[in-house]
């Protein structure tokens, strides 16, 4: 527990640690008189800074120094909490566990404050070992009167209900954890970034574009200068650009796409923003530099060192370049992509598998390779175990384009009626809402339907007023390929031109809007 505030340094500290400033509160401490910076107090209070900077082997070093000097049960309690927690973020959970619950044996003799943050402990350690339900259980000895450490513990409830897919469970959570900050008096940025960040996340995976707007406009008032929020801002823009883009608004997705990699805290981070960039010029239909930016996250994948990521962010890595190179055409690219998986450690490989949403999101992803690499079957299956996984576990954005890419290879009426249902709730502008407005032009009129997906590639590139060069280089063929594709086309529509060619498809209602 933090002493009252006294005058000098240590106040001033106090201060800036309540006011949210971590970096400050640490900075006052360390710049102490020797005497006072060597207190109890002040040595507490800079072990609590280093934790919430997520330096958490300093923070041992720290509370570990006080051993002789902890005369109250307070001072006890406190120090057993930290060093419980700081062992427990630093990797060793059941160290920390057995240190935090020796603490809540000691704080049952003090204030109700102390509690609340060892049971907030106990349940981020049990989060740790993915054991949701005693987290949970743990969570139940947070005061609501705790204040920020109450706004902590619904965070976590948020956070144990995204990771069973109850997404409005966690929503609720993390809106009521949020409302808690604002009622709390005490500021945590680190929190606030998160949490819009993570809720702007689930917003477009729902396709919430009103909710996700909303978000993004509330995260003007989080101070993103400040230092440590790169991690958050970093995903924030990347929501961002994938909100605009399911929203119609290309020019802004990529210009959020480029901000994300400004704040990319790592090499993987700024190649994820990479793919970001390509897959809106790919939604939108800028192929040439589609096929530009996909050979420089190629080229940049290489040289990277899978062996030191962490994280599923990080670890993901593999997968999201070899779906970037599988959309461009790139089979043999996106198959060795996959394929340096095998260079990662079996604790990296879990991460990637541990969770519904992972598992879906990889067979996704698979199915775009063997798609890529002209093996439709496998495709195919991976395509609809991908669908049917998103679509259990609610999220709709990728469900969709699962079902995009499964109806290319084999349409039926209950994937084109799955596909205009989702879609409706985009704006006209959405490149998914033309997607659906098209597909079910094309599979009303039969000349257009017994169309192959390569006719209809060509067909829609002609339409966009692309040369036989530019579709040839757009779909990876050959201009001859491209010229046999045409005369096909020509034949089919009993047409004599290109321009016929259009006319006629366009009277069949090939190439509809979707505001039409």
């Amino acid at each position: 527990m933090l002493c009252p505030m006294a005058a000098g340094g240590f106040d001033e500290a106090l201060r800036s640690w309540v006011a949210g400033d971590p970096e400050r509160a640490l900075a006052l401490c360390e710049t102490m008189p020797v005497q006072e910076a060597a207190s109890t107090r002040a040595v507490l209070l800079r072990a609590r800074a280093l934790l919430r900077l997520r330096r958490p082997r300093e923070s041992i070093a720290l509370v570990e120094s006080l051993d002789l000097q902890l005369e109250s049960a307070a001072e006890r309690a406190t120090a057993a909490m930290l060093l419980g927690t700081a062992y427990a973020r630093s990797g060793d959970v059941e160290r920390g566990l057995a240190v935090l619950r020796d603490a809540a044996a000691l704080a049952v003799r003090v204030d109700v404050a102390i509690g609340s943050e060892i049971a907030l402990g106990i349940a981020l350690a049990h989060y740790q070992r993915r054991d949701f339900d005693a987290a949970a259980r743990a969570l139940d000895g947070v005061d609501p009167t705790s204040g920020i450490v109450y706004a902590r513990a619904l965070e976590c409830r948020g956070w144990i209900a995204k990771s069973k897919n109850d997404f409005a469970a966690a929503v609720a959570a993390f809106e009521a954890s949020l409302a808690q900050v604002e009622r709390s008096g005490q500021s945590d940025r680190f929190l606030e970034a998160n949490l819009i960040a993570t809720m702007s996340y689930i917003a477009v995976e729902l396709l919430d574009v009103p909710r996700c707007e909303a978000l993004l406009e509330r995260a003007r008032r989080v101070q993103w200068e400040s230092s440590g929020l790169e991690y958050y801002r970093f995903w924030l823009e990347m929501n961002r650009s994938m909100a605009d883009e399911i929203a119609g608004r290309p020019r802004e997705a990529l210009q959020a796409a480029r901000n994300a990699a400004l704040y990319a805290p790592s090499d993987a981070f700024r190649l994820f923003a990479q793919c970001r960039r390509a897959a809106v010029l790919f939604s939108y239909g800028e192929m040439l530099g589609f096929a530009d930016l996909a050979g420089s996250i190629s080229a940049d994948f290489a040289s990277i060192d899978l062996r030191l990521l962490h994280e599923f962010e990080e670890i993901n890595l593999p997968v999201v370049v070899a779906e970037t190179l599988a959309l461009i055409g790139d089979g043999a690219g996106a198959a060795a992509a996959l394929r340096r998986l095998d260079t990662m450690s079996p604790a990296q490989l879990a991460l990637l598998h541990d969770e519904p949403m992972k598992r879906a999101y990889f067979a996704f992803v698979e199915g775009l390779v063997d798609d890529a690499n002209k093996e439709p079957l496998r495709a195919r299956h991976r395509y609809r175990e991908a669908l049917r996984e998103f679509d259990a576990i609610g999220m709709t954005r990728r469900a969709l384009l699962a079902a995009l890419r499964l109806n290319a290879l084999h349409a039926d009426d209950a994937l084109l009626a799955f596909i205009r249902e989702q879609a409706l709730a985009l704006p006209a502008g959405s490149w998914i809402r033309e997607k659906s407005a098209r597909l079910s032009a094309w599979n009303s009129d039969p000349m257009l339907a017994q169309l192959t997906r390569a006719e209809r590639e060509v067909l829609e590139l002609l339409y966009e007023g692309k040369s036989t060069a530019e579709i040839a280089a757009v779909r990876t063929r050959s201009t001859q390929t491209i010229r046999n594709t045409v005369s096909k086309l020509l034949q089919t529509f009993a047409v004599d031109n290109r321009q016929a060619l259009l006319n006629e498809c366009a009277r069949r209602g090939a190439f509809p809007t979707a505001t039409s």
